[in-house]
């Protein structure tokens, strides 16, 4: 048997199938509307000035102080926020019996998923009983000195996570608890096989003095000694015969 379905009968067919599809795409859309409305998201962004002074029969005080911050939370979940803030703050203070002080620091901080995390430095002078004292200090996971060598700046100075890195060094006196040498350490005069003393990683300690009296080396098993005209004198421990 065949069923012929007429054009009047198409248009209903037609009209109900779009008509599902709008309830589908409605159902949808209300969905979707639905889910956006959980969330509702905070913004926002200030910059902020304080000004402050004191002039009375005891002290003068001046504070300036500028914040900008700016933070992003759900209002849903209180440890969403996300924020950042700069400030910066200068002050001065003198008084009658005879302080004297001049801050100024400024203070970086990221609040994310409920941790703090901070960042600064702060430079003061100020008189105290043991005297004028200034100090520069520094909050930092990282610090690094730089300099332009032909317009690419270069690290010579750093400290990272409480280590100290540095090129070169110059150090008119020095105590050190403990040292580790990752390659050798000599004297300022050592010429190989004519002067000065040098210790290397391996455990070979060499000596030729700042003369041509002799040189002497040692090692882990050996202790050689030769004369001004490098003939070996004296060997002790594994005698191989040769300096």
């Amino acid at each position: 048997m065949t069923t012929v379905i007429n054009n009047n009968e198409s248009s209903y067919i037609a009209s109900i199938e779009t008509s599902l599809a709008n309830d589908r795409d409605s159902k949808e859309q209300r969905t979707a509307t639905g889910q956006v409305k959980q969330q509702v998201v905070e913004f926002n962004a200030r910059i902020t000035e304080t000004q402050r002074t004191v002039a009375d029969g005891q002290q003068a005080f001046a504070e300036y102080q500028q914040t900008v911050s700016a933070s992003i939370q759900d209002l849903n979940d209180a440890n969403s926020e996300l924020s950042a803030t700069v400030q910066t703050t200068s002050s001065a203070l003198v008084d009658l019996n005879g302080k004297a002080s001049a801050q100024w620091g400024i203070k970086l901080g990221i609040n994310s998923n409920g941790q703090y995390y901070a960042a600064g430095m702060g430079i003061g002078l100020e008189n105290t009983p043991a005297g004028m004292q200034s100090t520069v200090a520094f909050l930092a996971n990282n610090f690094v000195v730089m300099s332009d060598v032909n317009g690419a700046p270069k690290a010579f100075f750093a400290i990272r996570n409480g280590q100290t890195f540095m090129n070169e060094a110059f150090i008119g006196e020095g105590t050190i608890d403990n040292a580790k040498i990752g390659n050798f350490i000599q004297s300022t005069n050592y010429v190989a096989n004519v002067s000065g003393w040098r210790l290397d990683k391996g455990g070979t300690f060499v000596n030729f003095g700042s003369g041509s009296g002799g040189k002497m080396k040692t090692t882990n098993s050996t202790i050689s000694v030769a004369d001004g005209n490098g003939v070996l004198r004296v060997q002790i421990g594994e005698l191989t015969g040769v300096f």
